[in-house]
């Protein structure tokens, strides 16, 4: 079965929304800054209890 040249451009450019997505959410986790943040955010939220 074959497909039309512009049905797979949309899935590759879908498949390109959803990878950059991905990526900015693990770039999201290493980086040190927002690490921090978390950390931050977790020992508030323990000393409030």
């Amino acid at each position: 079965m074959s497909r039309r040249p512009e049905d797979i451009r949309r899935e590759i450019d879908q498949a390109r929304g959803d990878l950059g997505v991905t990526l900015e959410a693990i770039g999201d986790r290493v980086s040190p800054k927002l690490a921090k943040e978390r950390a931050m955010g977790k020992v508030t939220e323990r000393m409030d209890e």
